[in-house]
């Protein structure tokens, strides 16, 4: 499977089963005097569509961006962002075993019928990228390419402590080299100086 986003992760989920999970948090009633409802049941539908909606946005979040994030943060890249390494104009490879990402961000969904609010769904999303063997080129503090030799991704997606999604993956396959732009600079590590 070819993965760019979280989407990527959640294709085989039902969302629309999700979509009815969360429906339960919204205000029916209000949602179906607001669309001029005529039921409940076409209430249950509007906020369906809307939540299946959000999701669209919702994981529209590049897998490249959490794992070089990730990456950044590692103490032993810190080399690389100062020093005779930030300086040279030479190429260095950085090599990663066998590694874990994990990330989460826990989003809000507003549903709104026309300009009416009709709920605010909290959304926990927990993402565990299990790494193969990954090698980095980095130049002047910037990582520049990655390779990934594969990669296992392992998702949850919950609101108000409910369960509403869990996805593994089959092995995410990220083609060849990515070349990443100009670079994603390599912050230098913190320093504290006392007076």
């Amino acid at each position: 499977m070819k993965a760019q986003t979280l989407a990527d992760v959640f294709s085989g989920a039902d969302f629309k089963s999700s979509a009815r999970q969360l429906f339960g948090l919204a205000d029916v009633e209000k949602t179906a005097e607001l669309a001029a409802a005529e039921s409940v049941n076409n209430a249950r539908k509007l906020v369906d569509s809307l939540v299946a909606r959000a999701s669209d946005r919702l994981f529209d979040i590049s897998l490249m961006e959490v794992m070089v994030g990730a990456w950044t943060k590692m103490v032993a890249l810190q080399e690389y962002a100062i020093g005779d390494k930030l300086l040279s104009k030479k190429t260095h490879k950085f090599v990663l075993s066998e590694h874990k990402i994990t990330s989460k961000h826990s989003p809000t969904i507003e549903l709104y019928v026309y300009d009416d609010k009709v709920a605010d769904v909290k959304v926990d999303i927990a993402l565990t990228l299990l790494m193969a063997k990954t090698i980095l080129r980095i130049k002047q503090g910037r990582i520049l390419e990655v390779k990934i030799s594969g990669c296992q991704a392992i998702g949850k997606v919950s609101s108000y402590g409910q369960e509403i999604v869990a996805e593994k993956t089959t092995e995410l396959e990220f083609p060849g080299a990515i070349k990443l732009g100009d670079g994603i600079e390599i912050p230098p590590p913190l320093k504290i100086k006392v007076a």
